[in-house]
């Protein structure tokens, strides 16, 4: 029993902080208590042993995310701290909680900054850290010692200094290690070093000749403990803010014996085979700033660690080669070494064995290549020395993704250069584009579109002035030919053009050649992909340089079109009257009065969609009464943003603004309906076989029913409309027009809304018989229990149009159960016998969905009675004594086409279950249905 509340205790906990993680105030309040309570509360619970360490690491984890939120003042931080210490000196053992504890306090110090407000625990805390690091070579403490440099590390990256006067003292401690948790005293090591060097160069006044070095060599006070002087501030430890101008210029002073440092760095260098990748990533990082800072340092130190990180294929390692380049270049590599290092990138960025990020890493580097120490490697630029030679390894291939495709293209539309007649460059660019072509040609749309328009567009922003314009113009009309279902992806790069080349051409010109293909297309070709043609026709009305007569003549066409079917096409009619409004917008109505007003003509009384007649209506009242100034007024400010403003579209005709707005549909934020289920009645199942089916036959007519798409029984529910209680609405009111909707999920067919004529308060004000009844047919396409959204929009006797939200409805697992159909000649006996045969006899092949199972509940004959009784009576086929004992069968169908038969054998204290389906997947449903059936009888 101890281990079971040990157990729950732990659950709750970890539940607990998955509340709190979700919405701290939220659980806060649910739980009564306040942010103190649940600090000590945590603070109980580290200390406690009946709590495992997995569940103690989940509050640690809380205590440094939400510190900002917990911690109030000083007072709770220093009394969390104190308690934190405390736990840790109880935990003997070297253990990840342990390391944590160290990792939780130093996140608290430095978020709250301790530092400041209350010096004395931090630095308390980070004597506890020196002791700790100071016990080297012990090899029962190593991952809290390494945890303990790592602490180190953040405060001394946050308060930069902080440390220098212990340099010495690490400085030997890492001469001293030979544990693999050395590289953390390096780590720690180069950072005081960095920022003590960095302090040195910004000093104001003269350096004497051994400052750096007595900083290395001499121990100027005891490792602990950290000693601050008197009219300290947080400034003392902070630098000044860097800039790339700046930085490059800064330099030690000349007279500074640098003897000591480059024996710091020598050794450092000398120790770098000892450490992991990442390690050394940051440590050569921190060496790389120290060189830069001191001429008497050579970049050369770094010459041996370049050629092992060249040949590479260890991501951080790789990547320093171009840090090096980018900090050193001349000074450190030669001209070989920059061929060797393009001819590693490009035989790196095209092994399709290494992993995808690292090649686009490759490739990044090739448009942002290092040539000299005041270059900015942000601005795209290849490296000099790629030349004809390298062409061939940046033409796409099938093994490359489409994010490596375009970086090929990318850096191909750099190295080659077209010029104003068609040539060899125009050619191998637009060739370069096949392989995303011809899955565009497929109709294959989705990244691959997109990503040729991506490279279509690269292109024109690199060679806009080139024979290539013209290219790339013929490429893109040929996909519209092809493939209209790119119209969007078309419209998207004459967008993208229009931007990086205002006075550009190309946008009018592909309009205007798109708007001819179209008009000119047969009318067949045009309504299998009128959506399409009509996006291009919307964006075409919107340019001024291209006559719109032709745009509405053909629209005439379409709309007389025989073919076209306008019924109920509300979408259709909102296409088309976009283009019409953007003509009334763009273009001067006497040039187009007469065609624009036979289109809304046929809209308005054509169309059967009263909405679409009623805005056609509208155009054609503004273009027969305003003038084409006053018509772009309107249509500018007749937006969303406007229409939620007070000034009305009669404002904005007659210039006054004596209407208001129409009201539109209130979220009403309390629930005042609710939908109680009706006594439940059990539905039937019908199935009718063709006439003539012999009896041995029947089954494999059954099945065949049962299977086919056009069997989908329905689970039927009855729920009773009424009002909530303490609902705002009014006794006496009602209210009218009532649509119910029910989101169903993706397991679920749609739903049809219900329609409600009005519902009286006083009528339905309890959920009795009396009340309005709604009844909602459920089409699982799987049979799985399910919760469904509800909603309601209503007219009240004001006249407003309101919405809320109802109670979700809930669908269980035993609502899904049917009874097994009763079918003329053919007893429910002989089919459970059949189709239990039949699902025994397909349970072992390979592509079927029939399984067996067996269950046992702890239920004695009685208790099993009485359950059948109460849950499965409908369902009970047959009812046999078997050796003196009740046998039960139970047939049920789970909609669409699932069987689910049991055969339920009680004993004196226990009932054994044999299951059959043909839909293995419900079995874990079933077993919890069954055994919720055990738990209601303790």
């Amino acid at each position: 029993m101890a281990a079971i509340g040990q157990q729950q205790q732990q659950s709750q906990w970890l539940e607990d902080v998955a509340k709190f993680r979700r919405s701290p105030q939220t659980f806060l309040a649910k739980s009564d208590t306040d942010e103190e309570g649940f600090v000590l509360d945590i603070l109980q619970a580290l200390f406690s042993e009946n709590i495992g360490e997995h569940v103690k690491l989940q509050l640690l984890c809380i205590l440094q995310e939400k510190s900002d939120i917990l911690l109030k003042d000083n007072t709770s931080v220093e009394q969390t701290i104190g308690s934190l210490r405390n736990v840790f000196e109880e935990t003997d053992h070297d253990s990840i909680y342990k390391n944590h504890i160290l990792v939780t306090m130093t996140t608290i110090l430095i978020q709250h900054e301790q530092l400041e407000q209350q010096p004395k625990i931090f630095i308390d805390f980070m004597d506890v850290l020196l002791n700790l690091m100071s016990k080297i070579n012990n090899g029962l403490n190593r991952n809290v010692r390494r945890i303990a440099c790592e602490c180190l590390k953040e405060i001394e990256i946050m308060y930069p200094g902080i440390l220098s006067r212990k340099l010495e003292h690490i400085y030997a401690m890492c001469q001293l290690e030979n544990t693999f948790i050395g590289q953390s005293y390096m780590a720690l090591f180069v950072t005081v070093l960095k920022n003590s060097l960095e302090r040195l160069i910004q000093t104001n006044g003269d350096l004497h000749d051994n400052e750096l070095s007595e900083l290395l060599s001499t121990r100027r006070e005891p490792l602990k403990p950290i000693i601050l002087p008197d009219n300290f501030t947080t400034e003392l430890f902070s630098m000044k803010e860097k800039t790339h101008r700046r930085v490059s210029s800064e330099k030690l002073a000349s007279n500074v014996d640098t003897k000591e440092l480059k024996r710091a760095l020598s050794f450092v260098m000398e120790s770098s085979s000892l450490m992991t990748s990442q390690c050394l990533f940051y440590v050569m990082l921190q060496l790389i700033e120290c060189v830069s800072w001191v001429d008497d340092l050579s970049p050369a130190t770094f010459k041996s660690l370049f050629l092992h990180c060249a040949s590479t294929t260890t991501l951080p390692l790789f990547y320093l080669v171009f840090l090096l380049k980018a900090k050193f270049c001349d000074q450190l590599f030669s001209a070989s070494d920059g061929d060797f290092i393009l001819r590693r990138l490009i035989m790196y960025a095209n092994t399709p064995t290494l992993q995808h990020s690292y090649q686009l890493l490759c490739y990044e580097w090739l448009l942002h290549f290092p040539q000299s120490q005041v270059d900015d490697c942000q601005d795209v630029c290849i490296p000099s020395n790629l030349d004809d030679r390298h062409t061939d390894a940046f033409f796409p291939t099938v093994f490359n993704s489409i994010d490596a495709t375009l970086a090929k293209l990318n850096i191909l539309s750099l190295c080659l250069q077209p010029g104003s007649q068609s040539g060899l460059a125009e050619a191998t660019l637009m060739g370069c584009l096949v392989s995303l072509h011809k899955s565009v040609n497929y109709g294959v749309t989705g990244p691959v579109a997109v990503a040729l328009y991506k490279a279509l567009l690269n292109y024109y922003e690199k060679h806009q002035n080139t024979a290539l314009v013209e290219d790339i113009y013929k490429f893109i009309l040929g996909i519209i030919v092809e493939q209209p279902k790119f119209a969007a992806q078309t419209i998207d790069f004459v967008e993208s053009v229009r931007k990086i080349h205002p006075e550009s051409s190309l946008p009018v010109d592909l309009l205007r050649a798109l708007l001819e293909h179209t008009v000119s297309n047969k009318m067949s070709t045009i309504l299998d992909n009128l959506q399409h043609y009509l996006l291009i026709l919307e964006r075409v009305a919107e340019e001024k340089e291209i006559k719109q007569n032709v745009l509405l003549i053909f629209l005439q066409r379409l709309l007389v079109s025989s073919d076209l079917n306008i019924d109920e096409r509300w979408s259709l009619g909102n296409s088309l009257l976009r283009i019409c409004r953007n003509v009334l917008h763009h273009r001067d109505t006497d040039l187009v009065f007469t065609e624009l007003g036979d289109v809304l003509y046929i809209l308005m009384t054509n169309y059967n969609d009263i909405d679409i007649r009623d805005r056609a209506r509208f155009y054609y009242a503004l273009l027969t009464n305003l003038s084409s100034q006053k018509l772009t007024s309107i249509l500018t400010s007749f937006s969303p943003v406007a229409m939620a403003t007070n000034q009305t579209l009669t404002s904005l005709v007659t210039g006054s603004a004596n209407f208001q707005t129409a009201s539109p549909v209130r979220q009403l934020d309390d629930t005042i309906l609710q939908l109680t289920r009706a006594e439940k009645k059990l539905n039937s199942v019908s199935v009718t076989l063709p006439n003539g089916t012999e009896s041995g036959q029947i089954l494999e007519e059954y099945l065949k029913i049962t299977q086919s798409k056009g069997f989908s029984p329905a689970v039927v529910v009855t729920y009773n409309i009424s009002f909530k209680e303490g609902s705002s609405i009014p006794k006496d009111d009602k209210l009218y027009a009532m649509v119910l909707h029910v989101q169903t999920c993706s397991n679920y067919a749609q739903m049809k809304d219900q329609e409600i004529v009005f519902l009286d308060n006083h009528d339905s004000a309890d959920s009795t018989e009396s009340c309005t009844q709604v009844t909602l047919e459920f089409h699982p396409h799987e049979p799985v229990p399910a919760t469904f959204d509800v909603s309601v929009l209503f007219s009240n006797e004001s006249g407003e149009t309101c919405t809320t939200s109802l109670t979700p409805l809930q669908l269980s697992f035993e609502d899904l159960f049917l009874p097994l159909p009763d079918i003329d000649g053919y007893s429910r006996q002989q089919l459970f016998n059949d189709v239990w045969n039949f699902i025994h006899s397909q349970q072992g092949n390979s592509d079927s969905a029939c399984a067996e199972s067996v269950c046992s509940l702890q239920l004695s004959q009685e208790m099993i009675a009485t359950t059948i009784t109460q849950k499965l009576t409908p369902f009970i086929v047959n009812s046999s004594t078997q050796d003196t004992v009740n046998m039960y069968q139970v047939g049920i169908i789970l909609p669409p086409s699932s069987h689910l038969l049991m055969k339920i054998l009680p004993s004196s204290e226990t009932a054994v279950i044999s299951i059959v389906t043909d839909n293995l997947r419900i079995l874990p449903l079933v077993n919890r249905y069954l055994h919720q059936l055990e738990r209601r009888h303790p």
